[in-house]
């Protein structure tokens, strides 16, 4: 048996975007059990199947349904955590447990601030990475608390994986790798779209391997992309014994 998973920030599509009904088609093609959905709604993903998300206020001014990071499954949550850590800036972490194809998964749902979150570029006080680290930060302390078995990470990482071409700082990349890659693989690390590398990312507990694994077009014919970033599609199957 094998689980597919899809992870896409989605440019605040909504039920009522002109964009989301491919956008959904697009999902819809890697048949999931899971989805992580990024700067997304609340709304976008109930059809056959169960939403979980944290709550509203991200920092920002809050428009209705807005939510930075929403998780569902076909089949129902439990044990749902909609904090993680009271470390985390807020409304950016949700997680739960639910069965899927290969037994029970855990999934942690992310949206990792990005270089200018609450700088005074973004209405804020914050300096660039701030948040992003505390951030880490805080993921670091929930993943210490936490088994990995069965364990999926995925969402918006805010980071390409590795050195590249005005990339973040030593520090920023030094601390993902410590607190993700240390511990899971991060199995989209590679995965590029029109010459550019994934920021929204799937990382896997060492129990779990993945078959394929690949990019999801945001290319649309006109007038605009359906979203400022592609995204992320896995099927997993747990390692074998």
């Amino acid at each position: 048996m094998s689980l597919g998973v899809v992870n896409w920030n989605v440019k605040w599509a909504t039920p009522l975007s002109k964009r989301s009904p491919e956008i959904l088609r697009r999902i819809g093609d890697h048949c999931p059990e899971i989805i992580c959905l990024t700067e997304t709604s609340n709304q976008l993903l109930h059809a056959g199947g169960h939403a979980i998300w944290p709550q509203p206020y991200y920092g920002y001014p809050v428009a209705p349904g807005r939510r930075k990071v929403v998780l569902w499954s076909r089949h129902l949550w439990r044990k749902v955590d909609w904090k993680g850590s009271s470390a985390l800036p807020p409304g950016r972490f949700v997680a739960g447990t639910t069965q899927s194809s290969i037994g029970d998964v855990t999934v942690i749902g992310v949206c990792i601030p990005w270089r200018n979150s609450r700088t005074p570029k973004k209405r804020g006080n914050r300096r660039a990475w701030q948040d992003h680290l505390e951030y880490l930060d805080g993921l670091d302390a929930v993943l210490d608390r936490i088994t990995h078995s069965r364990l999926i990470v995925m969402g918006d990482f805010n980071q390409r994986i590795g050195v590249v071409p005005n990339g973040p700082p030593d520090r920023v990349r030094d601390r993902l790798r410590s607190v993700i890659a240390s511990r899971l693989e991060i199995i989209t690390a590679n995965i590029g779209f029109q010459d550019g590398k994934a920021i929204d990312h799937i990382a896997i507990s060492t129990d779990l391997r993945t078959e394929p694994v690949g990019a999801i077009s945001n290319c649309k014919d006109k007038p605009k992309d359906l979203s400022d970033h592609f995204g992320v599609f896995a099927t997993l199957t747990p390692q074998s014994s």
